[in-house]
C-alpha cells in the first residue's frame, strides 16, 4: 500500500529516499560536530584564549605591583629620612639665630634664610630617587594676611628622572631670591608661596603630627590632584617636620607626577595594545576612585571618576564605569605600614577593554572553529556522496520495478535488490503463463458453449440452403467462406479491405438470401456442411 505524503499544517511534504538519507547523514554529522564542540568546551579548549589572557595579565600585574610596592616604599623611606634631615637643618639655623622652633611663624624675616639652607638637602634627595619633584612647606608665611605658606618646589622636567643622572630643575614655588642666586629656571606658573586651604594635603599632614606617634608613622600619601597653578596630576608624599622640642615646623616630601608614572609603569602592549595600569585609592564598597588615580595612559572608557570592581569569568575581574567595561586583575599596594597616622587601601589594576580581550580569545579559538567547520563541510560532502552512491542501485531497481512489463531486469550488484528483482521476474513470468492458459481455456469454453446452442436443421431446409448459396454475390460468398473457415467478424475488414459497415451490410444480405433468421440457424447450416465435408477451415463461431 502506498503511504500518503507527510503533512504539516496542511502542507504536504513528500521526501525522497536520497533526500532522506542525506538529511539523516547531515544531522548525524551535525550531532558529531556538536558533541566534539561540547567535549572541547568541557575540557577547556575554548577557554585557552581567556586563560592565556589571564596568565598574561597576572604576570604583568605581578611585575608592576612588585615594582610599585618597592618604588613607593623606597620613596616613603626617603621622604621620612629627608624630613629628619631638613628638621635638623632648620633647627640648627634657628639655634644660630637664637629663635625657638615654635616661634618660627613670628619671624617671617628668617624664612628665606631657612629655605636657602634646606635647598641642597632637598635637591640631593631629588637626585638620588626616582621622583618627579621635591618640596618643603613651612608652617609660616611672609604674608600673614593670606592663606599661603612659605616653601619651595623643585621639579625635574626631563625624562631622565627615571635614572640617577643630574635632573633638569624647574622652580615652581619659593622666594625669587633663591632662584636668582642658584640660577634656577622659573616657570611662568611660579608662585612665591603655596596656597593652602582647610582640609588639603598640607593640613592633613600637619594634623597627623600630634605627638602621639613617632615621625616615621605620620607620613601621608596625597591622592592624585593638580596643584594650584600647575598642570600635571601628581601624588604627593607629605612628611611632617618635627623639631626636637616637638614643634611642627611644616612638611616636606616627594612627588610622583603623571608623566613619571606613565614612564615607570608602562605595560607591555605587544599582545593587548590598549592595556592600561591604574593606581587608585579604594572607596567604600570596593570601587576605585579614578578621580584621584594615576594612569599609565588615558582611558576614554573611564568617565565618571568611579570604577566598580566585580568578579568575572575565567578568574578575571570586571571594571565598569558609566556602562563601559574592562577586564583585568588588581592587587593591593601597601602605601602605609601598620599603626600610622593615616591609612587607606590602594590597588594597582591592569585593565584591557573587554572587546579587545574577547577578540584575542576568539583569535585563539579561530583555528579550532575553522577545523570544526571544515569537518562539518567535509561531512556534508560525504553525505551527498553517500546518498548518491549507495542509493543509486536502489533507485535503479525501483525504476526497473516500475517498468516491469519489459522483459528481464538488469542486475544492480546488490544481492538483496537482485534477489527481489529475480523474484519479481519469476512472478511476472508465472502470471504471464497463467494469463495465456486462462485465455486458451476461455476460448475453448466459448466454442463449446456456442456449439451447444446450435440446432441442426432439417434435410429439406439444408438442401434449400445449399441452392440459395448460388444467389450470393462474389463478395458475399467471400464473407461466407471466411466465416466457415472460423474467422470472426472483426477480422473481415482487414482481410477483405472493406469497412466494418460494409461487412455488416453483406451479413444482412447473406441472411436474407439464405433464408436464415438467426445466427444460431446459420451456424447450424455451416456445421452440417462441415460434417458432410463441403466446408474446410476452423469452427464457424465468428458469424454475427
Amino acid at each position: 500500500m502506498r503511504h500518503k505524503p507527510f503533512s504539516i499544517f496542511h502542507f504536504k511534504l513528500s521526501i525522497g529516499l536520497r533526500l532522506r538519507l542525506f538529511a539523516f547523514l547531515a544531522l548525524f554529522a551535525a550531532a558529531i560536530v556538536l558533541a566534539l564542540s561540547a567535549i572541547l568546551s568541557a575540557s577547556g579548549v575554548f577557554a585557552v584564549g581567556m586563560n592565556e589572557s589571564r596568565m598574561l595579565l597576572h604576570n604583568e600585574l605581578s611585575h608592576l605591583s612588585e615594582k610599585a610596592a618597592n618604588a613607593y616604599g623606597a620613596l616613603t623611606a626617603e621622604g621620612i629620612a629627608l624630613s629628619g634631615r631638613l628638621a635638623a637643618q632648620i633647627g640648627a639655623e634657628l639655634d644660630e639665630k637664637g629663635v625657638r622652633a615654635s616661634e618660627l611663624g613670628a619671624h617671617p624675616e628668617l624664612l628665606t634664610d631657612v629655605l636657602r639652607e634646606c635647598v641642597d638637602p632637598a635637591i640631593a634627595a631629588l637626585e638620588r630617587n626616582r621622583t618627579s619633584a621635591v618640596f618643603m612647606i613651612l608652617d609660616a608665611t611672609i604674608n600673614p594676611d593670606t592663606n599661603s605658606r612659605a616653601g619651595f618646589f623643585f621639579r625635574n622636567m626631563e625624562p631622565n628622572a627615571l635614572t640617577y643622572s643630574e635632573p633638569s630643575l624647574y622652580y615652581l614655588r619659593g622666594p625669587i631670591a633663591i632662584a636668582r642666586e642658584r640660577n634656577f629656571f622659573v616657570i611662568p606658573q611660579w608662585l612665591m608661596e603655596f596656597p593652602v586651604v582647610g582640609g588639603d594635603f598640607f593640613h592633613k599632614a600637619i594634623a597627623g603630627a600630634d605627638g602621639s606617634l613617632p615621625a616615621t608613622r605620620t607620613y601621608y600619601w596625597n591622592p592624585a590632584e593638580t596643584l594650584t597653578g600647575d598642570y600635571d596630576d601628581a601624588m604627593l608624599l607629605c612628611v611632617p617636620m618635627t623639631a626636637q622640642d616637638g614643634a611642627v615646623l611644616g612638611i616636606c616630601g616627594l612627588e610622583v607626577n603623571d608623566l613619571l608614572f606613565k614612564m615607570q609603569y608602562r605595560p607591555d602592549t605587544s599582545v593587548f595594545s590598549d592595556t592600561t595600569v591604574v593606581l587608585a585609592p579604594v572607596m567604600d564598597g570596593g570601587s576605585l576612585n579614578t578621580g584621584a588615580a594615576m594612569f599609565s595612559c588615558t582611558i576614554p572608557l573611564i568617565t565618571d571618576g568611579v570604577l566598580t570592581v566585580s568578579d568575572s569569568r575565567h578568574g578575571l575581574q570586571a571594571f565598569e564605569s558609566a556602562g563601559n567595561r574592562c577586564l583585568g586583575l588588581s592587587a593591593r599596594i601597601s602605601l602605609y605600614s601598620k599603626n600610622t597616622a593615616h591609612s587607606g587601601e590602594w590597588r594597582l589594576a591592569v585593565l584591557v577593554p573587554e572587546s579587545e580581550l574577547a577578540a584575542y580569545a576568539a583569535g585563539k579559538n579561530r583555528g579550532i572553529t575553522a577545523l570544526l567547520a571544515s569537518l562539518f563541510v567535509c561531512a556534508i560532502g560525504l553525505a551527498v556522496f553517500l546518498s548518491r552512491r549507495y542509493l543509486a542501485p536502489v533507485l535503479s531497481g525501483l525504476e526497473q520495478v516500475k517498468r516491469r512489463g519489459r522483459p528481464g531486469f538488469e542486475p544492480t550488484n546488490v544481492p538483496e535488490i537482485d534477489d527481489l528483482l529475480d523474484f519479481l521476474s519469476e512472478q511476472n513470468a508465472a502470471r504471464e503463463t497463467e494469463r495465456r492458459e486462462m485465455e486458451r481455456r476461455l476460448k475453448k469454453l466459448g466454442a463449446e458453449a456456442e456449439a451447444e446452442k446450435i440446432v441442426p436443421p432439417s434435410r429439406e431446409a439444408y438442401e434449400a440452403f445449399k441452392k440459395n448459396l448460388a444467389t450470393l454475390t462474389k463478395t458475399e460468398r467471400e464473407v461466407f467462406d471466411l466465416y466457415s473457415q472460423g474467422h470472426r467478424a472483426k477480422d473481415m475488414p482487414a482481410l477483405l479491405y472493406r469497412s466494418a459497415n460494409t461487412i455488416k451490410m453483406h451479413n444482412r444480405h447473406i441472411y436474407d438470401k439464405l433464408w436464415v433468421s438467426s445466427r444460431e440457424e446459420l451456424l447450424g447450416y455451416m456445421k452440417m456442411m462441415k460434417d458432410e465435408g463441403e466446408v474446410t477451415g476452423g469452427e464457424p463461431n465468428g458469424v454475427e
